[in-house]
């Protein structure tokens, strides 16, 4: 057998008893022709010792650089740096340089790292280290969006405007953000521009090449594109089609054979394709691997992650205005209240009667009894304006997670996410010890169980629901110690394992300064008590 180059197509002249080794490697027989064929210089770095002289060293060449990136998609370090934030805190981890170097080094990429692991840093990474970007475009889920402009603002070096994009507003900024549901919306105004980078975060979102929103994103132009995903394939093969044929269209661009290669698809009695098939999946993975997609799983970079990653996910106002207004205003009524009764009460300290000073102290406390009543009524509308958003953000995250664990302080609250998600078992401090432990065991062992619901006091002790590395806070509680133990209740106890911890709020609103605050008083007592997990930092996906 010999393999000969005729201008893009590589040919195999060989015998009927060879056919075998040219099939396994990927080579298609021209019925026509009578010959084995391929375009896919990949699929002849598999075979290379029957490649004719005056190609050979073309093809050792690409071999090369296949198993460079085959062996960099699984790197959990490199020896190379990277410009990035010149502060201590904002360094890139060892595993992260693998994935910009993997980036850097093709124009498209899929980043399919765990979720928790911060593709979110490594696409921004890229950015910083990559020359020529001035046109840059960003769609993620909604809720990502102020996740998305706030990570930039704190790891981007370079001189790039970054905006936030709706259907009524463009930005003319170098970076857009903006959601996929605006991108499908609004695809006219951004589909005839061209963009020197494309950024996708939660790329399996457009696994369905029919849908609206896979138009509308397979429709933009761009010199380079980063799709970002913790879960590449979330139930089958045939999801993937659309991101290869997007991101590698020269390799992938026969549709019938990738189905049948990796999808095991066959027609049913009536004649339909079957497309919900697996097959040469090892084959396939190689092949994405020297290609187009680096992959780490969490467990294989646990030495490099601290042991919880904490997140404060500001969710878009949209119709909160009302409820944000009556908030603070009533936040400054009760602050003003409160402030003047302190300064009351230090005029009483100097004052000869002490009737006076225990009367101040005396109505300063029931103002504060009251300011937090008053307070905690508002909170609870807040928390209700913003229950769709949190419930569509469980969803997004189920897309990827079998075991969810999301808290919440109001009793309806906990009612309403349960109506919504029927699977789940809840724990409010109103079960017996029985039925306490029949939901967290249900919710340990039944894979048909995704989602924890508790009130953050009472699920957070003596219980344990490690079954999950995830726990969303649909509330906040005034006391960090109490939202530490709420957290702890996921990680496994003298085992090195990882959660992120989501803090859903509002933009703009008391709890989002509240979140970030209580973020800081947990990792000040870290540090003052000297635990290892003293390097807890607010983390992107």
């Amino acid at each position: 057998m010999i393999i000969t180059k005729q201008d893009s197509v590589w040919i195999a002249h060989s015998h009927y008893e060879e056919k075998d080794i040219l099939k396994r490697a990927g080579f298609i027989w021209s019925f026509k022709d009578k010959v084995w064929w391929t375009t896919d210089p990949l699929v002849v770095s598999k075979v290379a010792k029957y490649v004719a002289p005056d190609h050979l060293k073309e093809v050792q060449q690409l071999a090369t650089e296949y198993q460079k990136s085959y062996q960099l998609s699984n790197a959990r370090s490199i020896a190379k740096e990277f410009l990035g934030p010149n502060d201590s805190t904002k360094q890139y981890l060892p595993f992260q340089k693998a994935a910009i170097e993997f980036a850097l080094l093709h124009p498209n990429t899929l980043i399919g790292d765990d979720p928790g692991t911060g593709k979110t840093i490594e696409a921004i990474g890229y950015i910083n280290n990559k020359d020529n970007l001035e046109k840059i475009l960003i769609t993620c889920p909604s809720s990502a969006l102020l996740w998305w402009k706030e990570t930039l603002a704190g790891w981007l070096i370079k001189p790039l405007t970054v905006d936030i994009a709706s259907t009524k507003y463009i930005p003319t900024t170098n970076i857009v953000l903006l959601s996929h549901d605006v991108l499908r919306r609004s695809i006219n105004e951004y589909a005839f521009k061209r963009w020197d980078l494309v950024i996708v975060d939660e790329a399996h979102k457009f696994k369905n090449y029919k849908a609206k929103r896979s138009k509308a994103l397979y429709s933009l132009n761009s010199d380079y594109n980063l799709y970002l995903t913790g879960s590449p394939i979330v139930n089958r093969p045939i999801e993937l089609w659309p991101l290869l044929h997007r991101l590698d269209p020269k390799r992938w661009n026969n549709y019938f054979k990738y189905i049948k290669r990796y999808c095991n698809a066959h027609k049913d009695d009536w004649g339909h394709w079957v497309l919900t098939g697996a097959s040469n999946l090892e084959e396939l993975q190689k092949i994405l691997r020297s290609t187009v997609m680096i992959r780490r799983l969490k467990s294989e970079v646990l030495p490099d992650l601290p042991p919880k990653f904490r997140q404060v996910i500001e969710l878009p106002i949209e119709q909160a205005h009302r409820i944000l207004a009556e908030e603070r205003e009533e936040y400054e009524k009760q602050d003003q209240h409160l402030q003047a009764l302190r300064q009351a009460v230090e005029k009483a300290k100097v004052s000869d009667k002490k009737e006076d000073y225990l009367e101040a102290v005396r109505a300063l406390k029931i103002a504060v009894r009251v300011a937090f009543n008053q307070m905690s009524k508002v909170r609870h509308k807040t928390s209700l304006a913003k229950l769709p958003a949190v419930i569509d953000h469980i969803k997004d995250v189920l897309e990827t997670k079998s075991k969810l664990v999301v808290y919440a302080h109001h009793h309806d609250i906990i009612q309403f996410i349960k109506q919504e998600f029927p699977n789940s078992v809840i724990l409010t401090g109103n079960e017996n010890y029985k039925q306490r432990a029949a939901a967290v065991e249900k919710f340990q062992t039944n894979t048909t169980c995704s989602i924890f619901i508790g009130s953050i006091q009472a699920a957070g002790i003596s219980i344990s629901l490690t079954a999950a590395d995830q726990a969303i806070f649909a509330e906040l509680d005034w006391s960090p110690g109490n939202i530490t133990q709420a957290e702890d209740r996921l990680l496994r106890i003298g085992q090195h394992s990882n959660v992120l911890i989501q803090h859903l709020v509002l933009e703009g609103s008391l709890d989002a300064k509240m979140a970030k605050t209580l973020i800081e008083k947990q990792e000040s007592i870290n540090r003052a008590l000297d635990k290892p997990e003293g390097d807890m930092i607010l983390w992107p996906q």
